[in-house]
């Protein structure tokens, strides 16, 4: 306690908040309709201009780079934002086209990709494939009809009688050597031979020494028929040459026969397509197509009508003329907005796939396995998806960058894009698409910051950020949209009406959830949930109107299904476990507030905070910094407090004290700076013995002036203390003080208005530490007169003479004497650390006191 001699001068009164500022209620004549089934449902966005200006931009900025990352808190109707803009957008994009993939005869590796109008990707399709289906049957109809083959055997018999010709010449040639032209076989091939005639019969060459031991001919016969076998046989390879040559004309004939004869069947379906698809890459895909059909018409010979669907060999023949459409836009209109859900890889931006072959046992791919994503799907219009679903799947933002950079989609495995098998190296590299697609990202704000700070490609491709707004200003016009678009989401989910004051029940909870009386949210997620629930308690009830009560009920079960950690932490303080005074006074003891959140809810609770004062020179320790559980912002309160002594009592000597903070039964992490003034306020109570009261709490964060700055959660630290003094009783003195600047914040619960109207609680508001110490300990905090001294009995007077008793305890008990004044407040060493590090501080040394 203050010492006895001193006699304290009293604090003045300081008003408290009345109770109609503590809360905002929406005036149901606002709303000039008995019910929601009255008024026209909102049909637009409330609020966010900002944002529906920059997507407005983005999407009819058609330059490279105009992509756009929407950023802005989730719940504040981003996603329908988004779609509602671009519906309505009409993009000066060509009109979207159809994409396919075909086999490319000159490069199988490379598929050709063809473009189509809009829907006649599917019809070209189908369209090759009954031409095929109809070449197939008429070629082998073609092989097989009498005709063909009259002509085909004339060509035969033509060059047979040219090959006998040719060999009966040669033959009349040999004769008169004693030759005769035979035939041999070498293996499985039957070649012609030049055969010495012995008695009128044709031997082989080799059976000369028989013949000559037989005694048919001589030896010097045997040796002449020899040397003119030898002679002769250089015509044999004339022979063989000109053979060649005459099937090789043969074969060409045939094949000029069966080309011409099968153009007749070929030409007419080809030039059909052709006319019925007239389009330049379509027209030289085709013109592919007729010229391996008459370079392959073998394989036509026995693909009847009946093989055409059941032999999977054929089929396999006859795929290379198939059509792989990617893309298919004959049921789109008007420009693309695709939403993808599941940003992988391979949902983006397709893929290659490989099938394993039976027959072979390997992986095999072709052009019909490529497969098309998204971002091709979109073409033409927007691909919307959520920035860190994309981010987080491996590969995606670096092909994405790729594409959006070079403006072209190359089709290709994931496993080719990572290099990460032999695959990579032998797969298929169709043809690129040239894109022309708006990419919308969604994200929030931290992530668009970090990307355009670390990631200089992402400026380049994400030029606009269209930020949403999660509050507006609370006007009139604003309340009347509010109501209208409770009348949409009544119609969209088939839920009750609402009667105008369930409708004002509903504006005063978005008011609240803004935080702000000025303002409203714009997190229509939550609003959402008000309405259906508020719907469903009242269906319940049997009621045809939802009413403020259901409204009130609803709002009631929401917090209730998610208060067991609040009700959990008020038995532990009721019970005593968690030690928090509500009435009585204490020396350097006080009820600071601080926010607990569950995810779903937040909740206020108290906590006792203590400071003591001893002589020393450490300066101010504050024990949660030194255990570590102080976080970087409540550090950085905690060294205001060092800033704000020395402005106002070290102007003319050093802080010599040791002082201590702490959080009491805290054993988490203590972040956040709200507690900053209440820290200081236990710190007064400590230096000038006089006792606080246990019946307030303090909020607030304070500067080096002493001044009180805002805080957050205002809403819930109060009432966070009256539960607590509710359940202990009401005594008509417990209270909050606040800052002034959190005033406009406050929308607390019927209970706590109602009593602070009846004078069972009340609500401070303080700008200074000067105000607040005098509410609280109802002592005057008294101002420095011209001197900068203080009057007496106040408690910076109190407090300052406390400094120099326990610099003058300090100095008694140095070696040497301390010397006062100028010199020793600017000698460093002897200054304390003010930071609260104890273990840093340096023993004071007698020689800087000589």
């Amino acid at each position: 306690m203050a010492d006895s001699n001193d006699t304290l001068i009293p604090a003045p009164k300081h008003p408290e908040l009345p109770s109609g500022s503590l809360r905002w209620y929406a005036d149901p004549a606002i709303f000039d309709f008995p019910t929601t089934a009255h008024i026209d449902p909102f049909d637009g966005i409330i609020g966010q201009r900002r944002a529906i200006e920059a997507l407005t931009l983005g999407a009819e900025i058609y330059s490279p780079g105009y992509n756009i990352f929407v950023s802005g808190l989730a719940g504040t109707g981003r996603m329908s934002t988004i779609k509602s803009i671009v519906e309505r957008m009409r993009p000066n994009f060509n009109v979207p086209h159809d994409y396919a993939y075909v086999n490319n005869f000159r490069h199988p590796d490379s598929p050709r990709l063809l473009v189509f109008p809009r829907g006649r990707a599917a019809s070209f399709d189908k369209a090759l494939g009954a031409a095929i289906t109809y070449l197939r049957l008429h070629l082998s109809r073609m092989f097989d009809d009498e005709k063909f083959r009259a002509g085909r055997t004339r060509i035969v018999e033509e060059f047979q009688g040219r090959e006998r010709e040719m060999l009966d010449a040669f033959d009349a040639t040999l004769r008169p050597h004693g030759f005769t032209l035979g035939q041999r076989k070498n293996g499985e091939a039957i070649q012609p031979e030049i055969l010495p005639v012995i008695n009128e019969k044709p031997v082989p060459i080799e059976t000369l020494g028989q013949a000559v031991a037989a005694g048919t001919i001589t030896e010097e016969q045997a040796k002449e028929l020899v040397a003119t076998y030898e002679t002769l046989s250089a015509g044999l390879y004339d022979l063989a040459r000109q053979g060649m040559q005459l099937s090789q004309e043969f074969q060409h004939s045939i094949a000029d026969y069966e080309h011409g004869a099968a153009q007749v069947i070929t030409l007419p379906a080809i030039d059909d397509l052709r006319s019925r698809f007239p389009f330049d890459e379509v027209r030289s895909y085709l013109d592919d197509v007729r010229d391996d059909i008459l370079e392959n018409l073998e394989k036509f010979r026995q693909a009847g009508e009946e093989e055409a669907d059941e032999d999977p060999a054929k089929q396999e023949l006859f795929k290379i003329y198939k059509v792989n459409v990617v893309l298919d836009n004959a049921n789109t209109s008007g420009s693309p907005a695709i939403i993808e859900t599941t940003p992988t890889f391979v949902n983006l931006f397709g893929t290659i796939e490989r099938v394993y072959d039976q027959r072979t046992g390997f992986w095999s791919t072709d052009f019909t396995q490529i497969k098309g994503g998204s971002l091709l799907k979109a073409d033409g219009g927007y691909l919307i998806i959520n920035a860190t679903d994309a981010l987080s799947e491996a590969g995606v933002w670096k092909a994405l960058k790729r594409i959006l950079l070079n403006r072209k989609l190359e089709i290709q495995p994931i496993e080719s894009f990572f290099q990460t098998s032999s695959a990579a190296t032998s797969a298929l590299k169709p043809e690129p698409v040239k894109l022309n697609v708006k990419v919308i990202m969604i994200g929030d704000s931290r992530l668009y910051q970090a990307l355009f700070d670390g990631e200089e490609d992402f400026r380049k491709i994400f030029k606009i950020n269209a930020q949403f707004d999660y509050e507006i200003n609370r006007t009139d016009e604003i309340l009347v949209d509010y109501a209208r678009f409770i009348r949409r989401i009544c119609d969209e989910e088939n839920l009750l009406q609402f009667e105008r004051e369930s409708v004002a029940a509903v504006v005063e909870y978005a008011v609240e959830r803004a935080g702000n009386i000025r303002k409203i949210s714009l997190r229509f997620s939550d609003i959402a949930d008000l309405l259906r629930e508020s719907s469903f308690w009242a269906e319940a009830e049997g009621a045809e109107i939802v009413s403020r009560y259901h409204v009130e009920k609803a709002y009631v079960m929401m917090a209730d299904r998610n208060s067991l950690w609040k009700e959990k932490t008020l038995e532990q303080i009721t019970s005593g476990v968690m030690m928090i005074d509500t009435s009585g006074r204490r020396v350097g003891q006080i009820n600071g507030l601080a926010v607990y959140s569950t995810g779903q809810t937040s909740f206020g609770k108290p906590s006792r905070i203590t400071a003591t004062v001893s002589v020393g020179t450490q300066g101010i320790i504050n024990i949660d910094r030194e255990a570590q559980l102080g976080g970087s912002i409540y550090n950085k309160g905690t060294m205001i407090l060092n800033g704000f002594f020395r402005n106002r009592f070290a102007q003319t000597r050093p802080l010599a004290l040791s002082a201590s903070i702490v959080f009491e039964q805290s054993y988490g992490g203590v972040e956040g700076d709200s507690a900053s003034s209440t820290e200081v306020y236990a710190l007064l109570s400590a230096l000038s013995r006089v006792p606080i009261r246990q019946d307030l709490a303090v909020t607030g964060s304070v500067n080096q002036w002493g001044e009180i700055q805002p805080i957050g959660g205002v809403k819930e630290k109060i009432e966070g203390f009256f539960d607590v003094c509710r359940l202990r009783g009401l005594t008509g003195t417990q209270g909050v003080l606040i800052p002034t600047q959190n005033v406009s914040d406050l929308m607390l619960s019927d209970e706590v208005v109602e009593a602070v109207g009846e004078g069972r609680f009340h609500v401070y508001s303080v700008s200074s530490i000067d105000q607040g110490i005098e509410i609280l300990t109802g002592v005057a905090a008294g101002a420095p007169d011209e001197h900068g001294e203080y009057p007496a009995g106040t408690i910076n007077a109190l407090v300052e003479a406390r400094l120099a008793e326990l610099a003058e305890s300090l100095k008694r008990s140095m070696p040497v004497p301390f010397t006062e004044g100028p010199r020793a407040a600017l000698l460093p060493v002897q200054e304390p650390d003010l930071n609260g590090n104890s273990d840093d501080v340096d023993e004071p040394n007698p020689e800087d006191f000589a």
